[in-house]
């Protein structure tokens, strides 16, 4: 089930916003403080990552009692 990758997708969104920042590549719109804008959707990701990771456990559990199969939700 693909959802069992999103925590993974989301915490290599992070690095790389993070990368760039550190970089200098990442700029904010109203020429405010980018560190700021990059924490926020650090915030936000690891946030969204919990819940995918919740969201593909009670998928599994679903799933089990379904048909007694296991999915997948690799190391993440």
């Amino acid at each position: 089930m693909l959802v069992g990758g999103l925590p993974q997708l989301l915490g290599q969104l992070d690095r790389w916003l993070h990368i760039d920042h550190d970089a200098g590549r990442v700029r904010s719109d109203d020429h405010a403080d980018a560190g700021r804008a990059v924490r926020g959707a650090a915030a936000d990701l690891a946030g969204a990552g919990a819940t995918a990771h919740d969201l593909a456990r009670v998928l599994n559990n679903l799933l089990e009692r379904c048909d007694g199969r296991k999915l997948e939700t690799g190391p993440w």
